[in-house]
């Protein structure tokens, strides 16, 4: 039996496990939709001068912070109203995802209410993304640009919302579901969201990180999906990805350090 504080996994939990291990893409398990694939992309929104923006605006390339940095309690506080604000923009996303509507209309939307909220768009021109949010739909696994395909009936789409306000980036993003989406879909959404909850209850200081990867694993009902090749927890910092980075948490010893914020969370393609 695997132990540590935060969750005790059984025989029987250790086999679905394996099962995970064991490629269970060879049983040929997939879902139906619409294979997306590059669309026009409209050009960048601009920014008003007022508004502060992360050290990457000028020149697309960002910080690199090799040290963990732990929170006083006024970080924690500017970095809570970033993610509020990202949270409240994320919201406001869902009435728009309707069949034939593009997700260029939708970041249009979202770009707008978060400049009038004083903060700028983290994804845009960070490495050179031309977008303010990133929407993937369907087969594209994450950071997808938005562009000038209409959302169709069966899509699902991840939201990805990020704001920087205050010196500190807030970060969060939701799967949804557009029109009649097949079973497998449904499937795979509802099952992304229980890692999501099950990730959570992990956190704390002193946990392993892979504690998160095995309850994915172990606790979710998702033996049967394909996992991407790169699983990832992001550390919240005052730069979009802080460190600790670690790369396949099911195989780290890596611990949570009192203060560091996790965030992000497991995508997974069927």
């Amino acid at each position: 039996m695997f132990v540590n504080k935060a969750i005790s996994i059984t025989q029987t939990e250790m086999r679905g496990i394996r099962t995970v291990f064991n490629p269970p893409w060879r049983r040929s398990i997939s879902g139906k939709y619409d294979i997306v694939r590059p669309y026009e992309v409209t050009a960048e929104k601009t920014v008003p001068p007022d508004i502060e923006k992360p050290e990457y605006f000028a020149s697309s390339v960002p910080e690199v912070v090799y040290a963990t940095e732990t929170k006083s309690a006024v970080a924690i506080d500017k970095m809570r109203l970033s993610c509020q604000l990202a949270k409240k923009v994320l919201n406001a996303a869902i009435p728009l995802l309707k069949v034939g509507v593009t997700t260029d209309f939708i970041d249009g939307k979202l770009h707008q209410m978060i400049i009038e909220n004083g903060a700028y768009p983290s994804p845009l021109r960070y490495h050179g993304f031309p977008k303010s949010i990133c929407t993937s739909v369907n087969n594209v696994i994450c950071h997808g640009i938005p562009d000038l395909r209409p959302l169709r009936d069966g899509d699902i789409i991840n939201v990805d919302v990020t704001v920087f306000r205050g010196g500190y980036h807030g970060d969060c993003s939701a799967t949804f579901l557009v029109g009649n989406v097949d079973e497998e879909g449904i499937h795979l959404v509802e099952g992304a969201k229980k890692c999501l909850l099950k990730g959570i209850g992990a956190c704390g200081p002193g946990e392993r990180f892979s504690a998160i990867a095995w309850l994915f694993f172990a606790r979710t009902g998702l033996s049967h999906i394909q996992n991407t090749s790169l699983k990832t927890i992001i550390v919240v910092t005052t730069t979009t990805a802080g460190m600790p980075w670690a790369a396949d948490q099911s195989r780290q010893e890596g611990e949570l350090p009192g203060g560091e914020a996790a965030g992000g969370g497991a995508c997974t393609t069927g």
